[in-house]
């Protein structure tokens, strides 16, 4: 079985996906298409570089933030 084919197979997996959270563990992607793909993207949890990503996106939000109240 390829890559592509275990990506999908793991996406289709409900087990996988908890509300609108996505935890593939065998999908090599970072972000995946939502359930709705109209819907966009969403990031899986699993992925270490998703992590990395959200976890980058809420550091630079919360910076701006501090950078707000303390100017």
């Amino acid at each position: 079985m390829s890559q592509v084919e275990i990506d999908d197979a793991e996406w289709q997996n409900q087990h996988n996906w908890h509300g609108g959270l996505y935890f593939g563990r065998r999908d090599s992607r970072a972000f995946v298409p939502k359930r709705h793909s109209s819907m966009g993207i969403t990031v899986n949890f699993a992925s270490p570089t998703g992590v990395l990503f959200l976890i980058g996106v809420l550091g630079f939000a919360g910076l701006l933030i501090y950078l707000a109240r303390s100017g």
